[in-house]
């Protein structure tokens, strides 16, 4: 409060705290932001108040009409879910959410449930995306060696087309000088033909008739070699070009290609290695998941293989190539076209047996690698629960 005189001076103010006891905490939503993520994931962040006052938010609720039963439900297990004060939480994780308007709204344990005035759009999920979308890294191993190779074949016959080109060009040069130098001594000979005496007139028209069909011929060839010359000149930068294109376009389809195999294997192995943990309890989501190659065409099948199942498997060996998951049909025992059965020999053991998820093994070149590294990365895990 100020005071004020009657011709308008203000004085200094007088402030007067006074503390409230009577204050009802409320929970408001401002803002809900969902940002997805390369997987096509989207993560939810919350402004708003009253998020630990009295209490504390224990679901958040995505629904359609803001009506029970509500579409999806998430507490405070959920991935991603995190509250960071009373005015700002995150979370959770939407996956796998049909796309659509959504109310979203949040369960408080005291004061029950408030839903945000607005909507948020979901669209399509999913999405494998081009680029480095890199979620973890792993241990890098090479599974078979590549053979060396200087030059490729393509790029060998581009040289020697160049080269070739290249000797043509030289010779029809050398050709045209040599032509060149027969103009000169024929004009030379027509100059002394007119300056020579008078007399002996037969002989004289027939060297002029010698002369004219030698003109010719020497046009004739001159014509020739430049058009060949120009014709190599071409072809050699033509050639070097095409060439210098095709190997920079077959390098850009191939990285693009690096690339989305590199996006899907990182959704797939972050897909299963959850539900691997306990591999007899999600058979479904692992089964599932060799799906998801759909998303690119180049892809035909997927395998997804680990430990041994839990249950009755006490005389099968222990190994990492159980398989959990595919859709290959090769191990399926499917009738196969042309594309599927390609690829390395695989087959299932036992021989000759159906196909049971965590009981049947996968038996291909790459088994014996699998087994190495799994027993490296159980190895460390075993030794740093030791250390700590």
């Amino acid at each position: 409060m100020s005071a004020v005189d009657s011709v308008g001076n203000v004085g200094e103010p007088s402030v007067l705290y006074v503390r409230m006891n009577k204050y009802v905490p409320v929970t408001e939503i401002y803002t809900v932001a969902a940002v997805p993520d390369p997987l096509g994931r989207y993560n939810l962040s919350i402004l708003g108040r009253g998020f630990t006052a009295n209490g504390v938010i224990d679901r958040v609720i995505i629904d359609r009409d803001r009506q029970l039963p509500y579409d999806y439900v998430f507490d405070r297990s959920s991935p991603g879910y995190q509250i960071f004060g009373d005015r700002n939480m995150a979370g959770p994780l939407l996956d796998n959410i049909d796309t659509g308007e959504y109310f979203v709204g949040l369960f408080h344990t005291e004061r029950g449930t408030e839903f945000a005035p607005g909507r948020l759009t979901i669209e399509r999920n999913g999405t494998v995306k081009f680029g480095d979308y890199t979620v973890r890294q792993g241990r890098e191993f090479t599974v078979a060696g590549q053979s060396i190779r200087i030059i490729d074949s393509t790029t060998a016959i581009a040289w020697i087309v160049i080269a070739l080109m290249l000797a043509i060009a030289v010779f029809s040069s050398t050709r045209l000088v040599v032509i060149a130098r027969e103009g000169v001594h024929l004009r030379l000979e027509a100059k002394a033909l007119v300056a020579s005496r008078p007399g002996l007139l037969a002989q004289r028209e027939q060297r002029i008739a010698a002369m004219q069909k030698k003109g010719i011929g020497l046009r004739i060839k001159f014509a020739f070699f430049v058009v060949i010359l120009v014709m190599a000149v071409v072809g050699m930068v033509s050639v070097g070009l095409g060439t210098a294109t095709l190997n920079s376009q077959r390098l850009v389809l191939l990285r693009g290609l690096q690339d989305r195999v590199d996006v899907l294997m990182e959704s797939m192995v972050t897909g299963a290695e959850e539900p691997l943990q306990n591999a007899d309890t999600s058979t479904l989501d692992l089964d599932a998941l060799p799906a998801s190659v759909r998303a690119m065409d180049e892809a035909l099948f997927a395998t997804i293989t680990g430990p041994k199942s839990e249950i009755q498997t006490a005389e099968l060996p222990d190994s990492f190539n159980y398989i959990w998951g595919t859709n290959d049909p090769v191990l399926q025992q499917q009738r196969l076209d042309s594309r599927a059965a390609q690829g390395i020999d695989r087959e299932i053991e036992p021989q000759g047996a159906a196909l049971d998820l965590g009981r049947t093994r996968l038996a291909d070149p790459i088994s014996s690698k699998v087994e190495v590294i799994g027993e490296l990365v159980t190895g460390s895990r075993a030794s740093g629960s030791t250390r700590s």
